[in-house]
């Protein structure tokens, strides 16, 4: 039977637009400036004037109060890339190990980023939390809907819970998974259903029971059904779901990933039994008592990061091991894999113009099937640093007369000044990683200038690594004088400089020569 008043009305918030063309690249910036106040006291104000470059608001006069709780807060909570945390006597910004692995790293990847998300997003939930100097208060238009579910004794998983019905649904029709497709009211009728929505793990004899209740009994008449959906496309961002005409189907398809592995995500995520069980432990408390209780405890946001799913859970859905599960590292020197080939079957496919001072360009998942090699270097490209690297480079050969810079899935730039062709290699990095990266780039740009030799012959052709961060001295000595590789890197995200012994035409791109 459905509950009344239905305690789950709407999926994540309206701010969340997953549909735009570019989401993948927002939500890694939205991460990256999130990242910036990692380890800060916790400053609203400073938070809002960053997000400005975002939203496009740098008018004073344009700044709406809620502007920031309204958007950017929303990816801070309702995906849990922000955590604030209590130290002493402040509030303290933590970024998600989730998006730290998996959105600010050298290679995002934000399907992965959703699917260990909303393995663990549950109802209840906290959002709407304001920081105050002594406690926490969750703002009440907030808390309201979350007191409703706790008194109803809700526990729903809805990406859990949907993969399970699917699953149940081709079952029960004897027919493939890829063929199968729950309805927005099968989907409501799950969610609201106390045959479903008392257990986060509820049995295929309850979810076969709702999926019967929904084809004879009416949704309830205040009920606006496009609301209660409006957010679904956020279960896409996963790759393992798609939209269909008022339905969710699997995608099974041969893209990023291989339908085989895509089926073995599915089935771990609909094996898991995790749930939050904290906001039911309120013992004398009122529920309200406790939920501030909660939210000064960081108890949810905790809870909610999917770096801490368990090691086999978290390589499944993402192909790789979680830093906090990780025993130990060899070291740069030692690495196993330190920089990737490319097979001398591959293709190589032509460079093309790209448009004067336009984003990096966005390689959509549906350009190759499930090559990995091609998946990494579209991940790299995502970075947010990465893609800041291509920018100012660009700008500075458009600046010094380079009318066509180009670029391809495989060369990150390429321009040509006064006869000289260039070739560069851009590489997000840190003080942990700059070694290995600047190795791969060095394998990276030797093998692109042979691989192009007919457009980019050695005697007129310059090599450069743009890095992130500056190499130690004996780094820029040996690939400048010794391997005669140029090297910039960014200073204060502003920006270029290079070494004295670059190149002429290397030095005139960069803002200090040092």
């Amino acid at each position: 039977m459905l509950q009344s008043p239905p305690p789950i009305i709407r999926f994540l918030a309206n701010k969340i637009q997953s549909t735009e063309a570019d989401f993948e690249e927002y939500l890694i910036d939205v991460s990256t400036i999130f990242a910036e106040f990692d380890g800060q006291t916790y400053d609203r104000d400073a938070i809002v004037d960053r997000f400005l470059v975002l939203s496009g608001r740098s008018n004073e006069s344009e700044r709406d109060p809620s502007f920031y709780r309204d958007k950017f807060s929303s990816y801070a909570s309702f995906l849990g890339i922000l955590i604030v945390v209590r130290e002493g006597n402040r509030w303290v910004c933590r970024l998600s190990g989730a998006a730290s692995q998996l959105l600010c790293g050298d290679e995002p990847n934000v399907r992965a980023f959703s699917r260990v998300q909303l393995c663990l997003l549950q109802y209840p939930y906290i959002v709407g939390t304001k920081y105050n100097a002594n406690s926490a208060p969750i703002v009440w238009n907030a808390s309201k809907p979350i007191v409703n579910m706790i008194e109803s004794r809700v526990r729903v998983v809805p990406f859990r819970l949907i993969l399970n019905a699917l699953k149940v649904k081709s079952k029960i029709n004897d027919t493939t998974l890829s063929s199968i497709s729950l309805t927005h009211k099968e989907i409501f009728f799950l969610f609201n259903s106390t045959f479903t929505n008392q257990h986060p793990n509820p049995s295929e004899d309850a979810i076969c029971r709702v999926l019967r209740l929904s084809e004879i009994e009416e949704l309830p008449s205040t009920l606006d059904l496009e609301e209660f959906q409006r957010n679904f496309h956020f279960f896409e961002t996963t790759g393992l779901i798609k939209r269909s005409e008022g339905s969710l189907m699997l995608d099974l398809s041969n893209d990023l990933e291989s339908s085989s592995s895509k089926l073995e995500m599915i089935n771990a995520i609909a094996s898991m039994t995790s749930f939050c069980e904290k906001f039911y432990n309120h013992d004398a408390l009122s529920i309200e008592a406790h939920l501030k209780q909660m939210a000064y405890d960081a108890v949810w946001s905790q809870y909610y990061d999917g770096s801490k799913l368990p090691q086999d859970i978290y390589s499944c859905l993402t192909g790789s091991l979680s830093s906090n599960q990780t025993l130990s590292t060899q070291g740069d020197l030692e690495e196993a894999d330190e920089s990737f080939t490319i097979s001398p079957t591959v293709s190589f496919p032509p460079l093309t113009p790209r448009q004067a001072f336009r984003p990096s360009r966005t390689y959509s998942s549906n350009e190759s099937t499930a090559d990995p090699e091609l998946t990494q270097l579209k991940r790299q490209k995502s970075n947010a640093y990465h893609r800041l690297l291509v920018r100012k480079v660009e700008e500075q050969l458009r600046v010094r007369g380079c009318n066509e810079p180009r670029d391809n899935i495989y060369i990150d730039l390429a321009g040509e000044l006064n006869g000289i062709k260039i070739l560069f290699e851009m590489k997000s990095c840190n003080s942990s990683n700059i070694i290995s990266q600047i190795r791969k780039a060095v394998s990276q740009v030797y093998e692109y200038r042979y691989r192009y030799a007919h457009e980019f012959p050695q005697e007129s052709t310059l090599l450069c690594i743009v890095a992130q961060e500056r190499p130690d001295d004996w780094w820029l000595n040996y690939l400048t004088n010794d391997r005669g590789i140029n090297v910039i890197w960014l200073e204060g995200d502003v920006n270029l400089a290079c070494a004295s012994d670059c190149d002429e035409l290397i030095r005139r791109l960069v803002d200090r020569v040092e």
